[in-house]
């Protein structure tokens, strides 16, 4: 009888001495992206963000020998040696008290605040964006100063394409509510450039309407965009190629579950929590939430 393929079980200490960690390689697993543990069940939007944020060498690096930050200098580092699996509790909780919760927090927020409390993903991820207003009945032009983001927010439209939603950017669009300061009475027109593009840039498509006191309301399950991952990026000068992807699964804002799909070469490797496998690329990117590229040129 021919002897059964089996898998053995590696037991380590994890950087909790509480805590020990059976590394349990399965057939199907990919060990191309560490692990991470999701000890309190609310984890993943935290794991998914170090995902693709760590993943993107070059800005795994700068964190890995950064000043200050311990947490995330420490969790950059275990990346990089894998000996474990990783906890991004530590990290959570050094962010922000509201992070320490047990509860599912936003995953682009939780991006957003990580990029504003770090110098070195600061380097890596902010660009800048300068917005045109124009009177559609005296012509006034009014440019506002430039202003340093982290994330480009586009809109989930039906049977989109990136490519589009970026060159919608610069086309002049109605604001609506607006009062020219000049005429008082024409409506501004309005056009975006972005200047200085990082080299991880980082896109957020709106999945949720807004209610009118400013919270979230139904996420648009129906989005899909048909032009990723393999259309590469014009971004001022510079070409860019998908990196990464968050996707959150799930109708309500409050609840649900993040994953992270990396692209490694020809490979895309899915990392849900302490799974990581190899995986195809999602019909109509499905449930994609933010999109990470990096620059090739």
């Amino acid at each position: 009888e021919p002897k059964k393929q089996t898998v053995q079980n590696k037991v380590r200490k994890s950087c909790d001495p509480q805590i020990n960690v059976e590394i349990v390689q399965t057939p199907g697993e990919s060990m191309l992206l560490p692990k991470f543990k999701n000890l309190d069940s609310k984890s993943c939007y935290a794991n998914a963000s170090l995902q693709c944020l760590l993943s993107y060498e070059p800005l795994r690096s700068a964190l890995a020998s950064c000043k200050g930050s311990y947490s995330l200098k420490s969790i950059a580092q275990q990346f990089t040696t894998r000996t474990d699996a990783l906890n991004s509790l530590n990290v959570r909780f050094s962010l922000d008290p509201k992070y320490s919760e047990p509860v599912e927090q936003d995953a682009q927020e939780f991006v957003s605040h990580l990029i504003n409390k770090n110098l070195a993903l600061q380097a890596y991820t902010l660009f800048s964006q300068k917005f045109t207003r124009r009177c559609n009945t005296c012509g006034y032009i009014s440019d506002s100063p430039l202003s340093r983001y982290s994330v480009l927010q586009l809109p989930a439209v039906d049977n989109a394409c990136i490519t589009r939603l970026l060159e919608d950017l610069s086309l002049w669009s109605p604001l609506d509510g607006s009062k020219c300061e000049s005429c008082k009475q024409g409506q501004y027109l309005e056009r975006t450039e972005i200047q200085n593009p990082s080299n991880l840039f980082i896109v957020q498509f709106m999945l949720w309407t807004m209610a009118v006191d400013g919270s979230r309301g139904v996420k648009n399950t129906q989005f899909q965009i048909n032009d990723i991952p393999m259309t590469d990026l014009s971004i001022g000068d510079y070409i860019y190629t998908l990196h990464a992807a968050l996707f959150h699964h799930s109708s309500k804002t409050e609840e649900g579950h993040y994953t992270a799909i990396v692209r490694l070469g020809d490979k895309y490797i899915k990392a849900n929590d302490s799974y990581i496998t190899e995986s195809s690329w999602p019909e109509g990117s499905k449930d994609v939430y933010l999109l990470f590229y990096r620059r090739i040129q």
